[in-house]
């Protein structure tokens, strides 16, 4: 059952805690970082995808003040709209390009929040310098789901010239879209570093593997995360993990008739200031649409990245805490989808599946950011971090009571 979030103070028992750290380690010359205080180098030997912003863009109609022009401005927070007080499907969205462009893929952002709008069934078409006339590429479908979908193309569309979206149905009969976003991958060849790591998220070193090999990788970013793990000192906790999938957000409040369900079913764990960049890997997602969502409780910044499978990097938009997005009505066949995140700071977060109540106490005292989630059975908990600390003797007991009354 998917979880609901609720943000509460709390007035509980204080308690106190401490932490302990090891004297920095030096083997070749080279410094490792000390146990718990991984720190991420500079990533700049690892490009992003290129994202190629249309020019200019038109809508067959909108509702005055929601043009087009909002959804490829670089704002989640701004929108396109169709008209509020008609029901005016299909309508058309038409993206432009100055110079022709070659596309590897899409990602289309729904109005932060949900709601009236999001794209059920579309048609896609395309015009190109060589086939200046639109031409349809196919019907997709993104299901009028609150969270970004994909449209990753077999092979390279080469020298775009404009996309026209037909969107025939959408959330209550209107059209809205918070960004259209158009990228090309970028050669990752050169990150191929299988000799050394054993797995595909790059979180186990091959069995014989040496410090020399190490020190030998060119990238300063993977051979610092090499180091740390070569000695033993990589905080696996929470930077890996395995995600689990969940039903549509719309699927489960439609069942339970609701008006809206948890947006944040995947905590991380991780913490991360504006203007980070950020270096993900991600395993095989058998071909479902995986994000990873940066969340402010304090101010309710907000910003959504689809992730690829393999190494993804990304600029945080704004300060918050990280929630992967694996949202799908396939979830019961589907397998959990691991993902490492090299960046950005460990805050922890309590899971009543998997810690014990001896752990409150360590998860607490470690976390970084102002807010703290909380995992049960049956409720998800996102609390300031103070006044855990101040209040809460033990999250165990906290979380026992909300899931009994959810349960029952």
């Amino acid at each position: 059952m998917n979880k609901l979030l609720f943000v509460f103070l709390i007035t509980l028992i204080p308690f106190f805690s401490h932490c302990q750290s090891k004297t920095p380690e030096i083997i070749d010359s080279v410094e490792l970082p000390k146990k718990g205080e991984y720190v991420p180098v500079n990533s700049n030997g690892i490009d992003s995808d290129l994202q190629i912003r249309p020019t200019s863009g038109i809508a067959s109609d909108a509702h005055p003040g929601y043009g087009i022009e909002r959804s490829f401005d670089g704002d989640l927070s701004s929108m396109y709209h169709s008209p509020w007080y008609s029901l005016t499907l299909p309508v058309t969205l038409e993206y432009k390009f100055s110079d022709a462009k070659d596309i590897d893929y899409i990602v289309y952002h729904p109005r932060t929040g949900g709601g009236n709008g999001d794209f059920g069934k579309f048609e896609l078409w395309v015009s190109t310098e060589t086939t200046p006339d639109f031409v349809k590429q196919s019907d997709y479908d993104f299901k009028m789901k609150g969270t970004a979908s994909v449209i990753n193309f077999e092979k390279t569309i080469e020298g775009i010239r404009a996309f026209k979206f037909i969107v025939e149905s959408g959330r209550n009969d209107f059209a809205s879209c918070a960004e259209m976003e158009f990228y090309r991958k970028v050669d990752r060849s050169d990150l191929n570093l299988n000799h050394i790591f054993a797995d595909d998220v790059y979180s186990q070193l091959r069995t014989g593997v040496t410090l020399e090999q190490i020190n030998a990788i060119e990238n300063d970013f993977f051979k610092n995360l090499a180091q740390s793990i070569f000695t033993e000192d990589y905080p696996m906790e929470f930077r890996v993990q395995e995600y689990e999938p969940y039903p549509l957000i719309e699927t489960t409040a439609k069942e339970l008739k609701t008006s809206g369900y948890n947006p944040f079913e995947n905590p991380t764990g991780m913490y991360f200031s504006s203007g980070d960049e950020i270096v993900i890997i991600m395993g095989d997602s058998k071909g479902e649409d995986i994000s990873f969502r940066i969340h402010n409780f304090g101010n309710h910044a907000d910003a959504s990245f689809i992730l690829r499978p393999g190494v993804n990097k990304i600029r945080a938009k704004n300060s918050g805490l990280g929630y992967i997005s694996y949202y799908t009505d396939n979830w019961r066949n589907v397998q959990p989808v691991k993902i490492h995140i090299t960046s950005g700071k460990v805050n922890g977060y309590f899971d009543r599946n998997k810690h014990k109540r001896e752990d409150w106490r360590r998860l607490i005292d470690g976390a970084v950011s102002s807010y703290f989630d909380i995992k049960g059975y049956y409720i998800n908990l996102a609390y300031t971090s103070q006044d855990l600390r101040e209040y809460c003797s033990n999250g165990m007991d906290l979380i026992e009571v909300y899931d009994e009354i959810v349960e029952i």
